[in-house]
């Protein structure tokens, strides 16, 4: 069998010092190329007079003279097309070639002649070759990987183009080195042969290359502007026709992962470019740009918007006092006791809840040692200035009150901390009557609520009913183009997202009384007003909610005066209400009987 050709290629300019250096590694392989072409750029140096001299005393070498500068690129593939082998190896003038990579790499390509390139770790090194950095891509084990394998493997590592050997007609059929993307040429080039032929890995180091740092690659790097430019650059390249076979391989190995956040700049800079291409390849860049974001805002005293609530049905009985308009108040007397007395003050919850406080009243002003809760996730992370902890360090703030930050858990969490005041710490709950903490005072408690007239009752929430209701419901509106405002933005609507298709409905918004939670984004969908339902373009209302409220339904029944469909859950729970004549706002008019009949009432 004949062996295969080896060609190796180096793109000159102005490296008079250095290029015998890189040639002579090229030539000591002991596996040598047989040819060696030097693509001169026109250098100004005597550099091409240095290699002529070389050349004329060894045969492998030979001199290509360019009449102008045209650029490394250019010049790397005027190499390549007058290169006579099988095989390309491309090698910038300033660097080196490490011994015995030639010779496994060839072998490892002639076992498996469909892979496209063939390649090693490479080394960073200063001008005096004092290594800096190795860089190594893959596992240490020599492999062969297909493109599939490859995309699943790799996650935004780079493929250091400098030091691969690629099958000559693989790497023009991939255009090459291409121009207009000049430093990053080689980056797109390696990873485009790759994810189209596959790739041998050929463990240890096989490349040097020297840092320079006035060199014309890192000064395009440092120049933002221009690299988050040529990042759109390639994602247009990506986009075209006969390149989307490359597109999946770039979008699973997260390959725009290394240029950082500039990635996602090169996106959030550009509208024009919000497209699903872009969205795909630059997911991961946009993830880590929101991930130093909710950190930067985190040491600032800030906290994120929750993506959704999931809610107790204790929580609403506190309803109507989770509102400014109670909690000013509330808190402006607590804290005037709490100074009053030098109490140190702890805050129990993390969550939305104390980012209301701390917006809406003067928290601030206590004398405030910690913040804990009890998810493990945000333990370490820095809210307001403070730590957050787990529960089972609270006494060892030595706090003298904890203050419960939750209109959802109140109840939960209060008999979750009363051990603490076996330690004589006080727990202060917002919302209701104060819990009874003696046995006369519980049978108290007992005898009343027996009295009481019994609350509004809730009917069951099974998966199985549900799924079958919104399935239903989700069938109709899309058959007669419905756009549907959710009603309730508590647990009702959670389990909605969690059990059943309603993602599938046509979704404009999520209406809640509750004023705190209006502005937030909650399942991706923006929280409003009910008043501002008639401002939505929509004609159908789902009420999200087990239980009847007489506000509620107020609302609801004007609504539909206006021309909405309002649908509930439960059809026994009907709202009373007048036929009015004409709809009015952006409503359709809705023919009840046919309602009716269909079963959405």
């Amino acid at each position: 069998m004949k062996r295969a050709a080896l060609s190796v290629i180096i793109p000159l300019y102005n490296h008079r010092d250095v290029v015998l250096h890189a040639i002579d590694s090229v030539l000591q392989q002991t596996r040598p190329p047989d040819e060696v072409l030097v693509v001169d750029d026109a250098s100004t140096d005597g550099s091409a007079e240095v290699v002529a001299e070389f050349a004329a005393k060894n045969p492998t070498v030979r001199l290509i003279r360019s009449a102008k500068n045209q650029g490394t690129p250019r010049a790397t593939n005027q190499g390549f097309r007058a290169a006579r082998g099988n095989y390309v190896y491309g090698l910038s003038a300033d660097d080196i070639v490490l011994p015995g990579f030639f010779e496994a790499a060839m072998t490892a390509l002639e076992k498996h002649p469909d892979a496209g390139l063939a390649y090693g770790d490479f080394l960073t090194v200063t001008q005096g070759l004092e290594i800096l950095e190795r860089t190594p891509s893959l596992p240490p084990v020599e492999a062969y990987y297909s493109p599939d394998e490859l995309s699943h493997l790799l996650y935004g590592d780079i493929l250091e183009a400098r030091g691969a050997i690629f099958q000559r007609q693989a790497l023009l059929s991939c255009g090459g080195f291409i121009p207009e993307l000049e430093e990053m040429s080689d980056w797109f080039l390696g990873l485009a042969v790759a994810f189209r032929h596959g790739l041998h890995y050929v463990p240890g180091a096989c490349h040097a290359k020297r840092v320079d740092f006035t060199s014309y690659a890192l000064k395009r790097q440092a120049c933002r502007d221009g690299l988050q430019e040529k990042i759109r650059r390639i994602i247009k390249l990506l986009g075209r026709p006969k390149n989307r076979d490359l597109l999946p391989h770039f979008a699973r190995s997260a390959a725009f992962m290394h240029f950082g956040i500039d990635a996602a700049e090169a996106l959030l800079k550009r509208p024009e470019c919000w497209d699903p291409v872009h969205q795909m390849l630059l997911h991961e860049p946009l993830a880590e740009y929101m991930r130093r974001k909710r950190e930067r805002v985190q040491a600032q005293g800030r906290t994120r918007n929750r993506p959704q609530f999931s809610r107790p049905e204790t929580w609403q009985k506190y309803v109507v006092q989770y509102t400014p308009e109670f909690l000013r108040p509330r808190i402006d007397q607590l804290v005037s006791e709490w100074k009053d007395s030098g109490k140190r003050v702890l805050i129990y919850g993390a969550g939305e809840h104390t980012v209301a406080l701390f917006k809406l009243t003067r928290l601030r002003d206590a004398q405030i040692v910690g913040v804990a809760d009890r998810s493990k996730r945000l333990h370490g992370q820095c809210q307001w200035g403070f730590e957050v902890i787990a529960p089972s360090k609270i006494a060892s703030l030595h706090p003298d009150v904890v203050l419960i930050s939750s209109a959802a858990m109140q109840d939960e969490i209060y008999r979750e901390l009363s051990p603490l005041c076996d330690h004589g710490i006080e727990l202060v709950r917002l919302y209701g009557e104060p819990v009874p903490t003696d046995e006369a005072a519980g049978e108290r408690r007992e005898k009343e609520k027996a009295a009481s007239p019994p609350p509004p009752k809730a009917f069951s929430l099974e998966p199985e009913w549900l799924a079958a209701r919104v399935r239903d419901l989700v069938s109709s509106w899309n058959r007669r183009d419905r756009r549907v405002v959710l009603f309730g933005a508590g647990e009702v609507t959670s389990r909605l997202f969690q059990w059943t298709n309603i993602d599938e409905a046509d979704l404009v918004a999520i209406a809640e009384p509750v004023e705190m939670l209006q502005g937030e984004v909650i399942w991706n969908l923006e929280t409003v007003a009910p008043a501002a339902i008639r401002e939505l373009s929509a004609d159908t209302v789902l009420v999200c909610s087990n239980m009847v409220r007489s506000e509620v339904d107020r609302e609801l029944a004007s609504l539909e005066r206006d021309g909405f469909e309002v649908v509930r859950l439960r059809p026994s729970l009907a709202i009373p209400c007048e036929k009015s004549e004409r709809p009015q706002g952006r409503a359709r008019s809705i023919d009840r009987a046919t309602l009716s009949r269909s079963g959405d009432r």
